[in-house]
């Protein structure tokens, strides 16, 4: 009579029964596969102490050990390549590895094979591919296989599966890397790992390249110092500075990496590389560091003009732009993003993908959208963002497509429109953001929260997201700005102060983009709060001077709006004055030009004429 496995409730009930509690039955369950002498003795072994951290009760081992003790020469050989290949294999495989290795472990695959199927060791999977019937199975037959003879198998299994792939080595290319790596054969194993991330990073991988590139460079480590090593290594470092931008989201020690490709190509007589020129400008725009950016992108700018080279025009121009903003020179800004679109070869776009991470069109779009908005051109700012997100969806790129809808709901959340930003947002794929965009779609997203009278929960969200930007400071400004409204959206602005003040000294040290808006927003709670009129009125009235001089007229808007309303309620004497400087700022726009602030600034003028 052929027993199959257990169900999962069967399992689950058999599991509860013997532990007589709940906690660990999911981790049992899993564990046994379906197998109930391996959950029997998982059970006894949870409830005896023994077995932990994962480790295979020595019941169970005995069990299995015992098995495969009595199994035949050509089965006892097929389980032992079956162990080391990891995964389901086929008959044909497992004679590839046979004639790889050395010639005396020759033997019938096919004989094998059968006898460990009858024996209900492997079962067959469909299309001649066989696994063995238990993952702990494959674990004790690993075990048992000496450190030679490890070696030697692994290295068969990665020639076998070159010669069968030999028309599709990039499909193999992972398993011949890692089999060649545990064969200690390191030189081939760095050649298949540089395959390897090829592959990944042409699919956009990037969490695969950087744990490939990472072993590899813990491979090149044990070289020998030759320009040739150099060579090799840097041919991980830069997809691993890539992946690592559009991947998980840089850090701040992956510093380390850029500057050893520094190292390594002036070491070659080598100039300095762009892709690494960009990745690590943007890792120092990510730690509010914006000097090493504008260099970059100035020296991107120059190797652009030196060998005509539209890639590096626009990757420069990109930079220089979006540091500009940061720094609040937006007309500045306006003007790089314009020449790097400009400058942008659509036939070269794939070169940007793989080179930068990012499709240069789409963030430049996006960010000359959120620029024209804060310099007052709605409309432009407007067709920009939408055809940004039009334009990203065609190229299906992940990280750019989560950037353009991060900055875009930014845009939404900084122009009022809370609908659009809680859209966009909703479509970011959090599994394909970097860490600094799912920063940004939380805080986006605890905003529209604290609007819609979620106090306490979006409180503590944006109090969560304002620790977690330590990690990622260019973000901490606009955290800790939205968690002080959040505050008095709750009616506590009392609360808010301490964020606020928080948010203004950092602004005040390296983010001139966020400065009028910290100004703004502490003079509020302070107001709120019945504080120092002197005080708020300072504030208010530096904002507005900031916003001007960046020219920045929606926080001009949003500014001049707030102090003409704080000289009303202290009937303060430079009221009118006020007024007629509101009323000048709202002239710059045609009466059928909509915006929220601009709406907002129109009805204050009214309400004092």
């Amino acid at each position: 009579l052929e027993l199959g496995p257990l169900s999962s409730a069967a399992a689950t009930e058999l599991a509860i029964g013997l532990l007589g509690r709940t906690d660990a039955v999911d981790h049992v369950v899993e564990y046994a596969e379906g197998n109930p002498l391996f959950l029997v003795e998982m059970a006894r072994a949870g409830t005896s102490g023994s077995g932990a951290g994962g480790q295979l009760p020595e019941r169970m081992r005995a069990v299995i050990l015992q098995r495969l003790a009595r199994l035949p020469a050509a089965a006892d050989q097929v389980a032992a390549i079956g162990a080391m290949i990891g995964r389901p294999f086929t008959v044909e495989l497992v004679a590839q590895v046979a004639q790889c290795a050395t010639p005396h472990l020759w033997f019938d695959a096919v004989a094998g094979v059968d006898e460990l199927w009858r024996r209900g060791i492997v079962r067959e999977l469909g299309n001649a591919t066989y696994d063995f019937g238990h993952g702990k199975v494959r674990e004790v037959a690993d075990d048992a296989v000496a450190p030679a003879r490890r070696a030697e198998l692994h290295r068969a299994v990665a020639d076998a599966l070159e010669r069968l792939n030999r028309d599709a080595p990039d499909e193999v290319a992972v398993q011949v890397a890692a089999h060649y790596d545990r064969a200690g054969a390191d030189r081939l194993a760095i050649a298949s790992y540089r395959r390897a991330v090829d592959v990944a990073r042409r699919v956009y991988a990037y969490q695969d390249v950087i744990g490939l590139a990472n072993r590899a460079l813990q491979l090149i480590e044990r070289c020998p110092a030759t320009p040739e090593r150099d060579e090799s290594e840097l041919t991980f470092l830069d997809p691993l500075g890539v992946a690592l931008y559009a991947g998980t989201g840089q850090q701040r020690h992956d510093a380390s990496i850029y500057e050893r490709a520094d190292t390594l190509r002036a070491r070659l007589g080598r100039p300095p590389d762009p892709t690494t020129l960009r990745t690590a400008a943007n890792l120092a725009i990510s730690q509010r560091e914006f000097r090493l950016p504008h260099r970059n992108g100035q020296r991107l700018l120059a190797q652009g003009a030196a060998t005509d080279d539209p890639v590096l025009r626009t990757e420069g121009h990109y930079l220089l732009g979006v540091t500009s903003f940061w720094l609040g020179e937006f007309t500045a800004s306006r003007d790089h993003l314009a020449s790097a679109l400009s400058s942008f070869a659509s036939e070269r776009a794939t070169e940007h993908l793989a080179r930068f991470g990012q499709d240069p069109k789409a963030v430049c779009l996006v960010r000359s959208g959120f620029t024209a908005f804060h310099l007052g051109d709605f409309e432009h700012a407007e067709d920009q963002t939408q055809h940004a997100v039009a334009h990203a969806d065609t190229i299906a790129h992940p990280y750019t497509t989560a950037y353009v809808r991060a900055f875009a709901a930014w845009h939404c959340l900084d122009a009022g429109r809370l609908d659009d930003a809680r859209e966009l947002i909703a479509q970011v794929d959090h599994g394909c953001c970097n860490a600094g965009l799912e920063l940004i779609s939380r805080i986006v997203e605890a905003w529209v929260a604290s609007t819609e009278g979620d106090d306490r929960g979006s409180v503590d969200r944006l109090a969560r997201a304002a620790d977690d930007a330590r990690e990622i400071p260019l973000n901490q400004p606009l955290a800790l700005l939205l968690l002080a409204r959040a505050h008095a959206n709750a009616g506590h602005a009392e609360r808010g102060i301490e964020p606020a003040r928080l948010a203004l000294s950092l602004v005040e040290q390296s983010m001139p983009f966020h400065e009028a808006d910290a100004c703004l927003v502490l003079a509020e709670l302070l107001a709120a709060n019945g504080r120092d009129d002197a005080t708020v009125e300072r504030l208010l009235r530096r904002a507005t001077a900031i916003a001007s001089r960046q020219h920045g007229v929606v926080l001009e808007l949003r500014a001049r709006t707030a102090l003409v309303d704080w000289s009303r309620s202290v009937a303060h004497s430079n009221r009118d004055a006020d007024v007629r400087a509101l009323t000048d700022l709202c002239a710059r726009w045609p009466a059928h030009t909509r915006s929220v602030s601009l709406d907002r600034a129109r009805a204050t003028v009214g309400e004092h004429s």
